[in-house]
């Protein structure tokens, strides 16, 4: 693995707790795609797996009123990174980037990193399209007192503010 960074010149991972200014510190010029997802849809997944028995690698406790905590944090740090260093910093709104099959959002991500949109890369797209297809057709409830900690809780206005940046 280590070879193989030394040689790339991009590198993806997925982070699921936003540290940029971590990573800033070790790579000053390094540039970030930020996905932000509907607080609704994240709690919804979030309290399924923490219900669903055969889901072990999820533990109870990180359910819906984690899932906006959670939330709220992630997507704090995304703007604050946003703002001390937009020119190193994509937002993208999931159901934008992955529910559209022309794939505008993903064209606009390559190139502001400088990547070709290769027979490799729309295949690999379209597969995540379906799957995002499949997945975002299922229903996701929450309960009422999950969808009211929801509303109290949850920083709407933060949101609003990263989806325009997600343009």
């Amino acid at each position: 693995m280590d070879a193989q960074f030394d040689r790339a010149s991009h590198v993806g991972d997925k982070l699921t707790v936003a540290r940029l200014q971590v990573l800033w510190e070790q790579h000053p010029t390094a540039r970030f795609v930020c996905i932000v997802r509907d607080v609704a849809e994240v709690a919804a997944s979030w309290d399924r797996r923490a219900t669903t028995v055969t889901d072990r690698g999820w533990p109870e406790s990180l359910d819906a009123r984690k899932a906006v905590e959670f939330w709220n944090q992630h997507n704090a740090r995304i703007r604050r990174a946003a703002r001390i260093r937009p020119e190193q910093v994509a937002v993208v709104e999931h159901s934008s980037f992955f529910g559209d099959p022309d794939a505008h959002a993903l064209r606009r991500v390559l190139a502001g990193l400088d990547l070709a949109v290769t027979p490799e890369v729309e295949t690999a797209f379209a597969a995540a399209h379906a799957r995002y297809a499949d997945v975002s057709a299922q229903e996701r409830l929450l309960s009422a007192e999950a969808q009211l900690f929801l509303e109290r809780h949850a920083d709407l206005r933060l949101w609003r503010s990263l989806r325009r940046l997600a343009g």
